[in-house]
């Protein structure tokens, strides 16, 4: 396995799942905590976590991944950040 080399200006994106609505906590590259966010568990969440994510990478930085808890409510394939993150390209 490589290692990452992260800066602070990248973004790591942690997803708790649930039937109606996804947590979303984002991290800077060092770990610090930058924002927190309530989506609900649907295409139209993920795409709002997506943008919600970008406005928080900075300059030379760049959204690197995201940890998902994948439960029993959102086991549906299309509304999954697991399986809609991963469709777009982003390390899961």
């Amino acid at each position: 396995m490589t290692s990452m080399q992260l800066r602070r200006d990248d973004v790591i994106v942690g997803v708790d799942t649930h039937k109606d609505q996804h947590v979303a906590v984002l991290l800077d590259g060092l770990g610090g905590r930058l924002a927190e966010l309530f989506i609900p568990a649907t295409l139209t969440g993920f795409a709002q976590l997506l943008e919600f994510c970008g406005g928080h990478v900075g300059g030379d930085g760049q959204l690197v991944s995201f940890g998902v808890d994948a439960r029993i409510g959102a086991i549906v394939v299309n509304i999954n950040p697991a399986y809609r993150a991963t469709e777009l390209g982003y390390v899961v």
